[in-house]
């Protein structure tokens, strides 16, 4: 297995690199005089695709006194000086090694003469660089790995060898680990090119470490008291919820995603929903029309914001009935885990954050709830059925949540106490499977004919990708003239994953490194929390996202479900076996780890 993975590895970056060499990039453009300078952005001349390993050089048709790199996101109010400098090598010729955000570099030069217009060309030489091809090595190396070890999974559910199924799950969990431990040295071997990006936010490390620290000294002593108090757990998921609704931060809508979009359709009182953000959407579209028939965009942003809290007490609760269900964790531990999952980066959006792709979750989680319960019991399919209503109108609420579909077909195969293979249960099955689609496509079918009778159109447009049409990253070249996504694995790609990783990812879960190699215990609880929260990463490696760093939301989102899992064992793992210092010790470094402040303040409005 690790030789056909390290094989297929070094095949797939032989081709890509063959690929890019065979083809280099050009491109020409006349400029026009501003005050006496030249500029242009590189993303009007480069797609994203086109983001790779490369030394770039540029050509005038006349002699330039002065070049400047400048950062020039098209949402950042001005033009940032980035550092990077062309190397001159000539009056009229430059050059500069391509970076993953070279996309938002706006080029300044000043020629030695006065003139009215000015060309230029640039030409993109493929370029090796060892760093960088070991981190897509190893990237893709640990991705096929995982590829192979969840086939490997299926197969054993499939053919009911639930004892091999505990080796094949640690072994995909210590990949999946190994995988984002790769896409974090890409982070910090490109640390400077994050720095360049969060300049304008103001988040020098001492204020981060200072809010990080006040944030921990404030949980952990909190935790501390109500522990030795003997609070019951339900006081924590209340506590969330005042807190939710305590605040109600104004955002920078320009980095908040698609978040002006989404505030100007809904108030728009035209009658149209978005099928991949079906309910979501639509929740805040009636509401916009109930309450705000004069179509103030601040009342709809303040609808937005008050949705987002509600989304964010239901699932405060869901996971307070989570934690409750972990019959293996002792109650300190049980505490533990809750404040510690209040402390990771998707809390920032029940806040009131205006996207809608974590809409789904508390939905998504109550999907999982219920799918573990029909596992691990010898009762009838009700759970199933639960589990598939609850997926249904996930998804509904945003598409991500379809992509956990496949694994309802798998829990069948997963129940307890279930019969040996015979006709009856071929027909159990059989009548299992028509349920869950008669479930969802029924759900489905029924809520569009309702959208329908109330006179709302319902557009597919986000289904296929949004805007641009890209809804998958790119595996293999395209002609350098099509408008394009990601490229996988190249820059750009790596660029965006070592962000989302070091948003999402809590950095205290690679301890886990050490011990789930030794991880003896198992349960199908552990399997159907895994293959659920897969099934939700494979957004994050596969989606082309179109926005770059703007689509956090879609980043934190597609880590929830596995970041419970990995809460569960690390709690398991570290056991502390209901310690009140030890938990207290937990809640403090998970809070001063925690990545909250770089989406609050990277979002929040200034």
């Amino acid at each position: 297995m690790i030789f056909a993975a390290a094989l297929l590895s070094l095949s797939y970056l032989a081709i890509s690199y063959g690929a890019n060499w065979d083809k280099p990039i050009a491109r020409t453009r006349r400029l026009t005089n501003q005050k006496g300078q030249f500029s242009f952005r590189l993303g009007s001349l480069l797609s994203a695709c086109e983001v790779k390993q490369a030394n770039i050089y540029f050509s005038f048709d006349q002699k330039i006194e002065r070049i400047q790199v400048f950062l020039a996101d098209k949402t950042f109010s001005t033009a940032l000086p980035t550092g990077y400098k062309l190397d001159r090598l000539s009056s009229r010729h430059f050059r500069t090694a391509a970076q993953a955000n070279m996309l938002d570099w706006l080029i300044v030069c000043i020629p030695q003469r006065p003139l009215k217009t000015l060309q230029v060309r640039i030409f993109m030489q493929p370029h090796f660089r060892f760093d960088t091809f070991f981190v897509q090595f190893f990237t893709l190396f640990f991705f096929i790995l995982l590829i192979i070890l969840t086939l490997l999974l299926s197969y054993h559910c499939l053919t009911r060898k639930l004892s091999a199924l505990h080796d094949v799950l640690r072994t995909a969990l210590f990949v999946l680990l190994l995988l984002n431990l790769t896409i974090y040295l890409y982070f910090f071997l490109h640390l400077r090119s994050y720095i360049d990006l969060w300049k304008p936010f103001q988040m020098p490390f001492i204020r981060v470490l200072s809010f990080n620290l006040l944030l921990a000294a404030f949980f952990s002593l909190l935790f501390f008291i109500g522990s030795k108090k003997g609070i019951k757990l339900i006081f924590w998921p209340l506590l969330m919820s005042l807190l939710y609704f305590l605040h109600f931060p104004k955002y920078d809508l320009r980095f908040c995603g698609d978040a002006i979009q989404w505030i100007y359709l809904a108030a728009d009182q035209r009658k149209f929903l978005y099928f991949a953000e079906f309910l979501s959407f639509g929740w805040a579209k009636g509401l916009n029309r109930w309450l705000n028939p004069s179509s103030s965009l601040s009342t709809s942003a303040f609808i937005f914001s008050v949705n987002a809290k509600i989304i964010g007490v239901l699932f405060a609760f869901i996971v307070y009935f989570f934690v409750q269900s972990q019959k293996d964790l002792a109650h300190q531990n049980k505490v533990a885990f809750f404040v510690a999952s209040s402390l990771l980066t998707w809390n920032v959006f029940f806040l009131g954050y205006p996207e809608l792709s974590f809409y789904e979750l508390p939905f998504l989680l109550l999907s999982v709830l219920f799918s573990i319960k029909y596992t691990s019991t010898s009762s009838g399919g009700k759970y199933l059925y639960l589990a598939t209503l609850f997926l249904t109108l996930a998804g509904l609420f945003h598409g991500c949540g379809y992509f956990s579909a496949p694994v309802l077909f798998l829990l069948p195969f997963l129940k307890e106490n279930s019969q040996p293979w015979n006709k009856k249960r071929a027909f159990s099955l059989l009548k299992d499977y028509a349920i869950i689609l008669l479930i969802s496509l029924g759900l489905i079918f029924l809520l569009s004919k309702v959208g329908s009778s109330l006179g709302y159109s319902i557009s597919f447009q986000n289904v296929r990708g949004g805007g641009d049409y890209d809804m998958l990253v790119d595996f293999l070249p395209r002609p350098s003239s099509a408008s394009c996504g990601e490229a996988f694995l190249e820059m750009r790609y790596l660029w965006e994953r070592g962000l989302g990783v070091f948003l999402a990812f809590p950095v205290l879960f690679f301890l886990l490194i050490i011990k789930i190699p030794r991880w003896k215990k198992f349960s199908s609880d552990n399997l159907v929390l895994f293959l659920f929260g897969l099934s939700q990463v494979s957004v994050f490696f596969l989606w082309s996202f179109d926005l770059g760093f703007r689509d956090l939301d879609l980043f934190v989102t597609s880590w929830v479900i596995l970041n419970l899992l990995f809460m569960k064992i690390f709690l398991s793992a570290f056991n502390a076996e209901g310690e009140v210092k030890k938990n207290t010790l937990f809640v403090f470094l998970f809070a001063l780890t925690t990545q909250i402040f770089f989406v609050f303040f990277w979002t929040i409005a200034r």
